[in-house]
């Protein structure tokens, strides 16, 4: 693929970066790259485009100044296909912090305070006409989801209660408690509870590989467009040339029709062959406008900044020895050709794409499943007089004398309509 030269060592704009590179045959070329960070571990595969030709002084600027390079740049500022793309990046890379959320370690944490004042029972020998109490409550708990579906949860809780009454002596009990539920059918597995984050990694490469994509075609576009333009002015220039000529020999054979030294006939060739160049420049004229029109919709440019103040001012590359024997051998082609598909952007970004959707859906097929989750509980109570709030978790370091267990089988079912 052909491409810009330019006299400066690196420019950089838009997230994009241009290092100029000397190339063995003593000509200069670009290496595009792209410097957006992607949380992907495909972020070099971004972009890297080498691309050569003539070197040739172009001034980055916008509007667009006549340069190849420039026209690459513009396209770069405003192609919304790779503003798009980059958005696709960073949303699959929040569909992988998602999907990877559900493993992360959740802390639960509660603080209550309750006063109540309760009328007292009107009883002869009742020491108090009405109960003042107050309750204070925390607790501290931490769960753990395991990748194949097991959820670990300890949790310590502590009450204290004070009242004028039953509990003067300002009693603190306590709890701790450690919870292992264990999914028996649906939500077993690894290969279930990590289909979300699989497939939204898969997604990130996809979207990083459509980016590379997307951006690859947007700048072939506009070179292939620009070699058009160019093409089409030079090929102006030539018919304008040619028109010039046309009107010159006419005017000679006026001369000599005038003094006699051709018949005077012999004028009209020499006029019809000026309409005919005429013509070809008019032609020529209207190609030009349709290229500059589609480089134009390639840098996605809506209004007209390309005067013909602005003519094109890079040049063809000079084509190296080719050997074209090999065009023609259909064992090479078929070499290329198998080498290109492992190469296409698009392609992989598909087979990630499919890959994405496939693991959701293996996911999807085995967990089909009634919900059936056995709890199984293990800890001791504590409890201990006459502390404060703050000395409340010391009633955790006098537990009882045995401990807690507990079991628990859930079962929910799921009707499915056809």
């Amino acid at each position: 693929m052909c491409c810009f030269l330019s006299k400066y060592t690196k420019l950089t704009i838009n997230n994009h970066i241009a290092t100029k590179i000397q190339r063995t045959d003593g000509y200069y070329a670009y290496k595009i790259k792209d410097i957006v960070p992607v949380s992907s571990k495909t972020n070099t595969i971004c972009s890297v485009l080498m691309l050569c030709t003539l070197i040739s002084p172009v001034l980055l600027a916008d509007p667009f100044q006549g340069g190849l390079l420039d026209a690459v740049f513009i396209t770069l500022q405003n192609e919304q296909a790779i503003a798009s793309s980059k958005q696709q990046i960073i949303g699959s890379e929040g569909q992988v912090l998602t999907g990877h959320s559900v493993f992360e370690t959740t802390i639960n944490t509660s603080l209550s305070q309750n006063q109540a004042i309760t009328p007292a029972t009107l009883a002869a020998g009742y020491p108090v006409t009405e109960i003042n109490s107050t309750q204070t409550a925390y607790s501290l708990g931490v769960s753990q989801k395991q990748t194949y579906g097991l959820i670990i949860n300890p949790v310590l809780s502590v009450s204290r209660i004070n009242d004028n009454y039953t509990n003067q002596a300002s009693p603190s009990s306590s709890n701790a408690v450690i919870n292992f539920t264990l999914p028996l059918l649906k939500g077993w597995g690894s290969a279930v509870n990590t289909a979300p984050e699989e497939s939204a990694k898969l997604g990130r490469e996809a979207a990083a590989y459509n980016y590379s994509h997307t951006l690859t075609a947007s700048i072939t576009r506009t070179v292939s467009n620009y070699w058009s333009y160019l093409a089409a002015n030079k090929l102006l220039d030539v018919a304008k040339t040619a028109e010039a000529r046309a009107e010159t020999l006419l005017n000679d054979a006026r001369k000599l029709a005038q003094g006699d030294e051709i018949p005077a006939s012999d004028v009209v060739k020499y006029e019809v062959k000026l309409v005919g160049q005429i013509a070809v420049r008019i032609a020529a004229k209207q190609s030009l406008i349709a290229a500059r029109g589609a480089l134009l919709n390639a840098m996605n440019i809506i209004d007209d900044r390309l005067a013909d103040g602005a003519p094109p001012d890079d040049t063809f590359p000079i084509p190296g020895q080719a050997n074209l024997d090999l065009l023609t051998d259909t064992e090479n082609l078929t070499q290329l050709i198998d080498y290109s598909k492992d190469r296409r952007f698009d392609v992989i970004a598909a087979q990630y794409s499919f890959q994405s959707a496939e693991t959701l859906a293996t996911a999807a097929s085995i967990d089909n499943k009634s919900r059936l989750d056995l709890t199984l509980s293990v800890g001791y109570n504590g409890i201990i007089n006459g502390k404060s709030v703050a000395q409340s978790p010391l009633s955790l370091g006098n537990p009882a004398s045995g401990a807690n267990v507990g079991a628990m089988l859930a079962c929910r079912t799921q009707t499915f309509y056809i």
